[in-house]
């Protein structure tokens, strides 16, 4: 950590610097461990530059030699202050006006604004007509997401047992909300069921389903086409009963290529493994239900 700066504030600085113009610094030891070669901080010695006692002239006498009353020139006449004379000589005042001169620079390098993450959703529609083979009412539980895919951030898998998250790239909302109206949404769409309205109806349901993702990542391992994870568990339950039953449950794992690495291919491809999952749980739950 460098000292506080002249705005008050502890940080950490972290530069790149060319070797050639900032050769590392000789060590006679062997690092144990990964080992960063440091430079000295212009920020941190600034204000111990500030602060340093300004160098002292020497005083002259009105004869003209090295002692005599300070402050008076030959002939008896008073000296003008060293900032006046223009002679080089620092003052106390002078620092304290360069060091106010450098402070606009610094707030303006301090206050640059914070890069946004840029979030990005689902987009999944249900293709063709309703079906009129109406079941009843479905409730669309809480869609459960396993670490450490409930971010929002994009995930990332870079080796066989290595995932990274990225903040500057981030779904717009949890993920197990995307999952559950898309759902939602899909299945009220198929004609399937009665009504399948929001949480919180008023009206009882006679079936719930409940989900789980257990995987959702996007696959950019070396040597790999890129390509998008998903991995989703769905339960129906009969909600009629005092002990609810699960009448169907069925993991879906798909994945596919994407176009590219970029987070709008990825999202594409993710969206269209999401339409393939609710496609085939519509027709089971169809064959489930008898209809």
């Amino acid at each position: 950590m460098a000292d506080e700066s002249l705005t008050g504030t502890a940080f950490l600085p972290a530069e790149f610097f060319e070797p050639g113009k900032h050769p590392p610094m000789e060590i006679t030891w062997q690092p144990e461990v990964l080992y960063i070669p440091s430079t000295p901080s212009t920020l941190a010695a600034l204000p111990s530059a500030a602060d340093a006692p300004p160098p002292r002239a020497p005083r002259r006498s009105a004869r003209g030699g090295d002692r005599g009353e300070p402050g008076r020139a030959p002939g008896g006449v008073v000296a003008p202050p060293a900032a006046a004379r223009g002679d080089g000589t620092v003052t106390g005042a002078r620092r304290g006006w360069a060091v106010v001169a450098l402070l606009p620079a610094l707030a303006c390098s301090f206050s640059q604004p914070t890069p946004r993450p840029a979030r990005y959703g689902l987009a999944v529609e249900r293709p063709g007509p309703a079906t009129s083979a109406a079941s009843g009412v479905l409730q669309v539980d809480r869609v459960r997401v396993a670490p450490p895919f409930e971010r929002q951030r994009f995930i990332y898998r870079t080796a066989e047992a290595s995932f990274q998250s990225d903040f500057y790239r981030q779904f717009e909302a949890p993920p197990g909300s995307l999952v559950r109206e898309a759902t939602r949404d899909w299945l009220e769409a198929s004609g399937l069921f009665d009504a399948v309205p929001e949480r919180g109806g008023k009206v009882a349901p006679d079936w719930r389903l409940e989900g789980d993702v257990r995987e959702l990542y996007a696959d950019l391992r070396q040597g790999v086409v890129p390509s998008a994870v998903l991995s989703v568990e769905f339960r129906l339950l009969d909600a009629r009963s005092r002990e609810p039953e699960v009448v169907f449950q069925r993991r879906y794992a798909e994945s596919g290529a994407a176009a590219s690495p970029e987070p709008e291919a990825l999202v594409a491809a993710w969206s269209g493994l999401l339409a393939r999952v609710l496609a085939a749980l519509e027709e089971d739950l169809r064959s489930a239900l008898g209809r």
